[in-house]
């Protein structure tokens, strides 16, 4: 499902809303939660990783393939939501490993959404906790990380374009893009439908490097990512950018949960 799909209006109950009420030292966990997989996406694509799902977003992606951690107008994003204490993560982690048959501890973690930054220090408490992990965030682009998080983490940053249909939200930080371009690593994952989308990308984020910036199709199943690749991939070429499959959706074909 993408949030375009949604239809209709959940009304919570009081016991339902307060699931979702943000708790100092506690990381609310979409319904996801913490799940192992490999990186679909991005500049670390292929490597074995576990994901925590994080709830809320400042944005409102129409084709979003996770709207039940953002979208209020879903059952999920009253009813599902967890809260877990930051020093219970790690164990968490090591949990999520088991259930998927690993044998030897993965420490690499992808902190994802919605939108995690909104969660940064329960980030930051999680990672001087847990040093020996690698750290890497998925974020939007509209919140500036902290000092400590652009020393220590990964950062795989969508900014939104106009296809995502985000009208009235600001959809981009400049100095939150300038900081995590500097950062180590760093990957700008852009989700294109046209040609005309990639050539927003490089009349508005002119100040990133190209190396820096991935071209990722549209779409949840392996069929839609096919036909947007038919559309794009000679300006991709021409351009000389660099590019991004969604991993996941070729893996296991379609926005499965918990992949």
């Amino acid at each position: 499902m993408k949030a375009s799909d949604v239809k209709g209006v959940y009304k919570p109950t009081k016991a339902e809303a307060a699931r979702v009420t943000r708790k100092k030292g506690f990381f609310t966990l979409s319904g996801d939660g913490v799940f192992h997989t490999i990186q679909g996406e991005g500049n670390r694509i292929g490597r074995p990783i576990t994901f925590v799902r994080l709830h809320f977003c400042n944005l409102a992606c129409s084709w979003c393939d996770t709207p039940y951690a953002w979208c209020k107008e879903m059952k999920e994003f009253w009813t599902e939501p967890t809260q877990l204490a930051v020093g219970d993560l790690y164990s968490a982690i090591i949990a999520a490993q088991v259930e998927k048959g690993v044998t030897t501890a993965v420490e690499r973690v992808c902190f994802t959404g919605g939108e995690p930054l909104i969660h940064q220090h329960e980030i930051i408490q999680f990672m001087k906790e847990n040093p020996e992990f690698e750290v890497e965030i998925e974020t939007n682009g509209t919140i500036l990380p902290e000092k400590f998080l652009l020393d220590q983490a990964y950062f795989n940053c969508s900014p939104k374009l106009t296809c995502s249909g985000n009208k009235d939200l600001r959809t981009y930080n400049e100095d939150a893009i300038e900081a995590i371009s500097q950062s180590e690593e760093p990957c700008f994952k852009f989700v294109c439908q046209t040609a005309e989308d990639i050539h927003e990308v490089l009349k508005n984020y002119s100040s990133i490097p190209r190396e820096q910036i991935y071209i990722m199709p549209e779409g949840v199943t392996k069929e839609e990512n096919t036909a947007v690749y038919e559309k794009i991939a000679a300006t991709i070429i021409s351009e000389g950018l660099c590019s991004t499959p969604r991993l996941q959706n070729i893996m296991f074909d379609g926005a499965k949960r918990r992949v």
